[in-house]
């Protein structure tokens, strides 16, 4: 894969059943007032049902002069999905869109002005606004940063993190992470399984070598939120996601830290054994806090949410203890790196 520094934009859209959300979606990207060269590289990751079929009519009707490429991913997981759009993308310039995010017309054309006044910027993200099927409960808007909405949180207190969704990296960046041993163990979602993480991964793998990534506040998209999604449920099973992603994006923001400056705190948290600990003393904490809510006839929803991350993070420590360990080594290793820089 080599980076090809032709100006223009490379749009990676990564589908998986996808035929019904697409609609309003590449009309957004239609709409964008980007006068450069563009692409849309659309990537079917095992879908199955028609999303291929249904790109491919509708934009022969639009009569677009973006040009589209379809690719096709069978490996289950957004991050291979990306990847492939990565390889296949003409542009340095990419943008990675969702196949529910309707793009503010101006986004391409801001994302293109940033990147082109500030060459060691790796990657930069927007913020969301809902389109909701139905009306919210109130306790949704607690979690409203797990659907890209508003600005990205600050990231174990700091501001590396942006979300996946409107997500834009320059591709001669990536490759330079990559050739110095980048790999990501997040898969991101695949299928139904809603483990997440892949993108704060990227970004902190960017700051790590040496480069900047960047909250613009100037870019917007619309979210669609389906009638689905906004369940007490679908928050449990993402709670359970970013519990699964929670440890190794823990041990990429503590070696920023050490990086910046060392501190015993941070050398501790590495240890596999300390953060068990950690989260087993808190989940005790967390049972207790529900006891007192339940006793008090008050809402258990969010602490029970809670709960359900805390309880993932205990089991893939568990479980995935040799991933752990594997990236303690790798994230060593880029001392090195970083000293020939």
């Amino acid at each position: 894969m080599k980076a090809d520094n032709r100006s223009g934009i490379s749009i990676v859209m990564c589908c998986y059943n996808s035929e019904k959300r697409l609609e309003k979606t590449l009309q957004h990207i239609i709409k964008q007032d980007y006068t450069g060269d563009c692409e849309l590289v659309v990537v079917n990751n095992a879908s199955t049902d028609s999303t291929v079929e249904f790109v491919e009519n509708f934009w022969k009707n639009l009569l677009s002069k973006i040009l589209l490429t379809i690719v096709n991913e069978n490996n289950a997981g957004l991050i291979h999905a990306r990847k492939t759009g990565i390889r296949n993308a003409k542009y340095n310039l990419i943008v990675f869109v969702d196949d529910d995010n309707w793009l503010d017309k101006s986004y391409l054309k801001i994302a293109n002005q940033i990147f082109e006044t500030n060459k060691n910027l790796a990657a930069i993200g927007g913020q969301g606004t809902p389109k909701f099927e139905k009306k919210p409960p109130n306790w949704f808007f607690r979690f409203e940063s797990y659907f890209a909405l508003g600005k990205p949180p600050s990231a174990f207190h700091s501001e590396v993190g942006l979300f996946g969704a409107g997500l834009s990296i320059r591709k001669d960046l990536y490759l330079s992470v990559i050739h110095h041993g980048f790999e990501s163990i997040l898969t991101g979602r695949k299928g139904n399984n809603l483990t997440s993480g892949e993108d704060f991964e990227l970004c902190k793998a960017f700051v790590l070598y040496g480069y900047k990534v960047q909250y613009i506040k100037d870019l917007k998209f619309i979210h669609q939120i389906p009638a689905s999604r906004i369940s007490f449920n679908y928050i449990k099973k993402l709670n359970k996601g970013m519990g699964k992603a929670y440890p190794y994006l823990l041990l990429y923001e503590l070696k920023i830290r050490r990086m910046q400056k060392k501190g015993f705190l941070s050398f501790l948290k590495t240890k596999w054994s300390f953060l068990l600990m950690w989260h087993i003393l808190r989940f005790l904490f967390i049972v207790f806090k529900l006891l007192i809510i339940w006793i008090l006839k008050k809402d258990t929803k969010i602490i029970i949410a809670e709960l359900w991350k805390n309880n993932s993070i205990i089991l893939e420590l568990l479980v995935e203890f040799r991933n752990f360990k594997s990236l303690k080594i790798k994230l060593k290793a880029i001392d090195n790196v970083i000293r020939e820089y």
